[in-house]
């Protein structure tokens, strides 16, 4: 049984595409928004994750010891870029750097009664 195309039955169609089509872009753009919301959520979420692991970082070189956990995490997440802060926390040290060493024993091939050496080592000069 075939059915003929009228133009009555043509504008039902078109009029019931039409609305079909409305709601589903409105549908759609709901959906981006809803998106978008989820999307800045979980970059809340990853911001807070970094902002705790530079904080661990800094409680591990004892840096800002005067500060608590909870400090630390609230200070580090005014900054707006956190690479920053990263390489601030990298470059710093526990407060202790070794520049140089002292040992009493000469170095491999040096002579021993050498004047300059001996100096170094006791003080006393050989001649």
């Amino acid at each position: 049984m075939k059915t003929e195309l009228t133009p009555e039955s043509l504008s039902a169609v078109a009029a019931r595409g039409s609305a079909v089509m409305r709601k589903l872009a409105e549908s759609n753009e709901a959906l981006a928004q809803k998106v978008a919301e989820l999307e800045a959520e979980v970059a809340g979420y990853k911001r807070s994750e970094r902002v705790r692991e530079l904080a661990e970082s800094m409680e591990e070189k004892g840096l800002n010891s005067d500060l608590s956990m909870d400090e630390k995490i609230a200070s580090i997440a005014k900054y707006k870029d956190l690479d920053q802060v990263e390489a601030a926390i990298k470059m710093a040290g526990s407060g202790s750097v070794d520049l140089a060493s002292v040992s009493d024993d000469p170095a491999p091939g040096a002579d021993p009664t050498e004047d300059f050496h001996q100096f170094c080592v006791s003080g006393y000069s050989n001649a």
